[in-house]
């Protein structure tokens, strides 16, 4: 049942009903809604809503979860802005090798050109 709300919500969206998505979002079970997938479509809400603050939380706690996920944070830096994002970027991400210094400069990279075409 709350995936046909996950669903619905995201229809919403997609057709430009933030407000909509919104109140769909809230007839997920409480359980459910600290989920990735209902978080990631909850962040989409919140930006179209120009809900800053809860967005960023929504971001901070995606990239947490998933920090090798481009999309949470291209979102993160989307929705902080981007001399903002970029110094999130290396707060919730130290690099502790080359690996991940690189993986790092390419996040800090798709960030600076996801705000950049905003």
């Amino acid at each position: 049942m709350d995936q046909l709300h996950l669903n619905t919500a995201a229809g919403f969206l997609r057709i430009g009903e933030a407000m909509d998505a919104w109140n769909e979002l809230k007839s997920i079970a409480p359980l459910n809604r600290a989920k990735t997938e209902v978080l990631a479509v909850r962040l989409a809400v919140c930006r179209a809503l120009k809900k800053r603050e809860l967005g960023e939380e929504i971001a901070r706690t995606l990239v947490k979860r998933e920090p090798h996920s481009v999309m949470h944070v291209v979102a993160l830096a989307q929705i902080m802005g981007h001399r903002e994002g970029q110094l999130a970027l290396h707060r919730s991400a130290p690099a502790t090798s080359v690996h991940d210094g690189v993986h790092l400069g390419l996040r800090i990279t798709a960030c600076c050109l996801a705000t950049s075409n905003q």
